[in-house]
């Protein structure tokens, strides 16, 4: 099975759930992504850690990346406001708690 990742960053989807959230949902939910954006935070349970905007622009929505054991090292290892690029499918859109990404790999 070949799957075609859709290439973007966390300010085209906040932008887009910004405009209209039932069209940022239509458009994104179920999609495999490649996102890049700026490291937010880290969970200390190691269940995830969130992406937000990469420009200075002032946002609270973020794309919350859930990630799995074999993740937890490299994550361990993320810095403040990194950069992060992540492949995975988005799983859920709403407008007050952002999106959420399963991820499967890390770049």
């Amino acid at each position: 099975m070949v799957f075609f990742v859709k290439i973007l960053t966390v300010n085209e989807l906040v932008d887009a759930l910004n405009s209209n959230a039932l069209k940022a949902s239509n458009t994104y939910k179920g999609q495999y992504v490649e996102l890049t954006g700026k490291l937010a935070t880290i969970d200390s349970s190691g269940k995830y850690f969130s992406l937000g905007r990469t420009d200075d622009e002032l946002s609270f929505t973020t794309v919350l990346c859930n990630i799995n054991k074999e993740h937890l090292a490299q994550v361990e290892n993320f810095t403040d406001e990194q950069e992060v690029t992540v492949i995975g499918t988005i799983t859920s859109v709403g407008e007050i708690l952002g999106y959420s990404l399963d991820v499967e790999t890390i770049k």
